[in-house]
């Protein structure tokens, strides 16, 4: 569904800015389209590495076409910020799977989506070369949209993908295959039916020999799938996406990672350099490795509430967005909370207070509070929180690095998995929850790993504080990051 373009109401600037905005796009010479995927925790990286390439390439017009809903990710941590000048905010592009119709799961919308999206981004492409009167040059997208590949095929330009997902995830897809059939002759070995050994480690693939069956994305169970399954079910619409990643990212101008050189495997980096023409980690697009400016009011409540809470002393929960842990861990988690009596800072949606155990709330109001919402990277900056209880989204992750403070990993899905054993394993920057599950006895066990005082607490801040040199060296003048984004800026200005 296209609408026209228009600026959103809360971009609207004065009218001097709208003049030199209409002046640098009649100087540019080159216009990047760049089209977000619906979720928070892919929009808002992608609309930071627009500002960041907006700033390294000001003679680039940067057209944002997003759902009316997402179109605030571009503001600064003030409402009164706008995009600079040669970024224009375009409402042209609805999801409907965000708000599905009555009657349509969102699956079925977003296989829907998927399916007519190609047409529809084409007319929102269209629509604003027309208004800043320069053909596009470059489509700038979140990978998900693979249909994006043909489409700047159509239009005999640039394609670039950003990647928020860890390399592995990207990896794991593009090895589909492969990892399919080294996962049915296992089973066929081990004579069971359908899964084999969830710990079996993926030797002979490359860049994934340190990867076991169980941290695959979403599990085992989505590479044994049966080939008709998966090609007719409207609840696999993105891993067939995902599964085209191996066909179309190759054929990208360049393929964009939230993620840093330094701190990835260097035998998965090579693997997929091999297969892209351009491989860019451009470092995390969401954390904070200084401590972040002022949040406006929307969460000034809870960090006023932080204030008052002794040093490290605070338990931060969030599961994201998209995705929470079932009924039984949200009310296992509880009780570990109520019984160690640790403060916390719960962010849970209205609707998901249900799953507490009555009365919990009331009963701990004195050292903890839940709310629909918090200013993440404000709450994991402040000197009280001294944990983050997470399902190990990869933006997440880094942005508790950057902060450092340790991590409690419930993996959920997609790639949460790998984020917590790497986290675990290889970082040394926090702890998995035994068998991924959250019970009472293994998130209290937890809470005094990390926040107990004792050998291992001092060891994983230790680590963390080496980690996040590391982020913090690789963002220095000269250092990959700044690299890889001058390399992008001049792809895109070329």
């Amino acid at each position: 569904m296209l609408c026209m373009p228009s600026l959103i109401k809360g971009h609207e600037i004065a009218r001097s800015h709208f003049e030199c905005i209409d002046e640098m796009s009649s100087l540019a010479e080159k216009h990047v389209a760049v089209i977000p995927f619906p979720a928070t925790s892919h929009a808002r990286p992608l609309a930071n590495l627009v500002l960041k390439l907006a700033a390294e390439a000001p003679r680039v017009h940067f057209s944002f076409l997003a759902d009316p809903g997402y179109n605030d990710v571009l503001s600064g941590h003030s409402s009164a910020d706008a995009p600079p000048a040669n970024v224009k905010v375009f409402g042209a592009i609805t999801w409907p799977w965000v708000n599905p119709m009555p009657g349509k799961s969102r699956d079925k919308m977003l296989q829907l989506f998927l399916e007519e999206g190609p047409k529809n981004f084409e007319a929102a492409i269209g629509a604003a070369e027309q208004h800043v009167g320069v053909k596009g040059s470059c489509l700038l997208t979140d990978a998900f949209y693979t249909f994006a590949c043909m489409i700047a095929e159509k239009m005999q330009v640039k394609w670039v993908p950003l990647v928020v997902c860890s390399p592995y995830f990207v990896s794991a897809y593009v090895h589909y295959d492969q990892i399919r059939k080294c996962l049915l002759d296992a089973a066929a070995r081990e004579e069971v039916s359908s899964q084999p050994d969830r710990r079996t480690v993926l030797e002979g693939i490359p860049g994934l020999s340190r990867m076991r069956v169980e941290d695959l994305p979403d599990g085992p169970a989505v590479f044994t799938i049966d080939s008709h399954v998966l090609s007719s079910s409207e609840e696999l619409a993105l891993v067939r996406t995902f599964c085209e990643f191996r066909s179309v990212l190759p054929r990208a101008a360049a393929v964009v990672m939230s993620s840093f050189e330094e701190v990835n495997s260097k035998d998965l980096l090579e693997d997929l350099r091999s297969r892209f023409k351009e491989l860019l980690l451009v470092g995390s697009l969401t954390a904070s490795l200084a401590p972040p400016p002022p949040h406006d009011s929307a969460g000034s409540g809870c960090l006023q509430w932080l204030n008052r809470q002794k040093h490290r002393s605070v338990a931060y929960i969030s599961f994201g967005s998209v995705n929470s842990p079932p009924p039984e861990e949200m009310s296992a988690l509880a009780d570990a909370l109520e019984a160690s009596k640790t403060p916390y800072l719960w962010s849970l949606k209205d609707e998901l207070k249900s799953s507490l155990p009555l009365g919990f709330e009331e009963r701990t109001c004195s050292h903890g509070m839940i709310l629909p919402w918090v200013p993440q990277n404000q709450v994991l900056w402040h000197p009280s929180t001294g944990a983050y209880v997470t399902h190990c989204g990869y933006n997440s992750t880094f942005e508790s690095a950057g902060a450092e403070v340790p991590l409690i990993c419930r993996p959920l899905w997609a790639d949460n998995r790998i984020n917590a054993v790497e986290a675990e394993e290889d970082w040394g920057i926090g702890v998995m929850l035994q068998e991924g599950v959250i019970t009472k006895d293994r998130m209290m066990k937890c809470l005094e790993m990390v926040m107990g005082g004792g050998e291992e607490e001092k060891e994983m801040r230790k680590k963390i504080k080496a980690f996040k040199k590391v982020l913090v060296d690789a963002t220095e003048p000269g250092g990959s990051v700044p690299r890889s984004l001058k390399t992008l800026a001049d792809l895109i200005s070329s």
